[in-house]
């Protein structure tokens, strides 16, 4: 009895001593103040970042640099397509909870491997889920990316009446070659969709990421994108109006009933194109006038996080009731701090807040990735949610987001009664900068 007390003794002992060992294994590092666990680099972080690139910031800074010949912006050097115009009548600006028609996605050639296998399973997933709740367009480039989308989705059971493929008839502008598409981000340059008191569609098209040209013939950065409004215009038969603001659409939100919410990124994104004059006051004036917003909240966004957008820390799930992500403090207190801070400014708003938490922070590659779960899809009767299971997580991070992926779902769901919560793999496309509400657009 003596001998099986020790043996039992000495085993106990053993695991804890391996599951120290384990523990001592993890390796962390600091960046701007936050610990995040390193995470082995297996997954493809070279796509196009949601956030504008380091050179993309060059080039727009450098029009604003004096004696710089030859630079100009898109609204310059293309006016018919990139350039401002008078707003909408009495626009209405519609909650994403609210009932929508139809779903958009950007589905760009890159996210295939040489292979034709689908590298972001994130696009797939969405339209099974979306499919038959709602009519899905689909713009994708022509040739080898339209026929490998056709084959996936086969691949995946989903009906091919349900769904349909926008391939615009030409290459724009004139002058370039390639894909259609820039990037995945169609919520950061597509069409943001406005309603007048009839009922009518309109699309509100901002500038996204300015990116200057050396020429009307020569443009640089995301060009294709920011056409994309405007071409899809042409394909819905929906009139388009394009302010004078270089925004995201993944940066604005609204309760529905006139109330919107941004981060300050607005403000001093465009205070830097357009100048100091572009103040807090003209911001909420120009979404008032073209998004019928009649109170403009004005949030910060996360330190470090490139986008600076609302959609990677919360999201409006009623008229009033939003979900804001909660750090714990140990691992990121500056971010921590000022999602509290935006809590507390939501809460003096009049909205009821219900935080959840955001992943432990970690990294592949050497940088951060912006893991959340705010970044969700509502279609219908069903709201999307990311969740993260990488397989190369070690074990003490791996069950803290499984449990932080729990607490989240269960408020999702009690924020959410009569709407079924479906979590989605949010593993390949996070480390790029987004998640399913960044790489999707809802119309009535």
């Amino acid at each position: 009895m003596v001998r099986k007390i020790f043996s039992f003794i000495a085993s106990t002992l053993l695991l804890a001593t391996l599951a120290l060992a384990q523990e001592a294994a993890v390796e962390t590092i600091q960046v701007n103040g936050a610990t995040l666990v390193v995470v082995p680099d297996t997954i493809d972080t070279t796509l196009p970042a949601r956030a504008e690139t380091p050179w993309e910031e060059w080039l727009t800074e450098a029009v604003e640099t004096a004696g710089t010949p030859g630079v100009l912006y898109p609204w310059n050097a293309r006016p018919d397509i990139y350039g401002f115009g008078d707003a909408p009548t009495n626009p209405y600006f519609n909650s994403e909870f609210s009932s929508y028609s139809g779903l958009v996605l950007g589905w760009p050639g890159y996210v295939f491997n040489p292979q034709g296998v689908l590298t972001i399973t994130e696009l797939r997933d969405i339209v099974v889920n979306a499919a038959g709740r709602m009519w899905i367009s689909i713009v994708v480039p022509s040739g080898t990316p339209r026929t490998r989308v056709t084959n996936t989705l086969n691949a995946a059971g989903v009906d091919p009446s349900l769904y349909e493929l926008i391939t615009f008839d030409r290459e724009f502008p004139d002058s370039l070659s390639g894909n259609t598409l820039d990037t995945i981000w169609i919520r950061d340059y597509g069409p943001e969709f406005i309603y007048d008191a009839s009922g009518s569609i309109g699309i509100i098209d901002m500038s996204y990421y300015p990116q200057v040209w050396t020429s009307p013939s020569n443009p640089r950065g995301r060009v294709r994108d920011d056409a994309v409004p405007n071409r899809l215009g042409a394909v819905f038969g929906m009139p388009v109006y394009r302010p004078r603001l270089a925004a995201e659409g993944g940066n604005m939100q609204t309760d529905g009933n006139g109330t919107c919410f941004v981060s300050d990124v607005m403000r001093t994104a465009n205070a830097r194109i357009f100048g100091a004059g572009f103040t807090s006051q003209v911001l909420a004036n120009t979404l008032g006038d073209f998004y019928g917003c009649q109170r403009t909240v004005i949030l910060q966004p996360l330190s470090g996080e490139g986008t600076g957008h609302i959609d990677m820390f919360m999201t409006v799930v009623s008229p009033d009731t939003i979900l804001v992500g909660q750090y714990n403090p140990a691992d990121d207190l500056t971010n921590a701090n000022r999602l509290n801070q935006n809590a507390d400014t939501l809460t003096g708003s009049g909205y009821n807040v219900v935080r959840i938490p955001m992943p432990k922070p970690y990294s592949i590659g050497g940088r951060r990735v912006w893991a959340t779960f705010a970044n969700s899809l509502s279609i219908n009767d069903a709201t999307i949610v990311p969740i993260y299971r990488n397989p190369n997580f070690p074990p003490a991070l791996r069950d803290t987001i499984l449990a932080q992926e729990a607490d989240a779902l269960s408020k999702y769901r009690a924020a959410l009664p009569g709407i079924t919560v479906i979590p989605i793999i949010g593993d390949p496309l996070i480390p790029s900068g987004g998640s399913l509400h960044c790489i999707t657009m809802t119309y009535q």
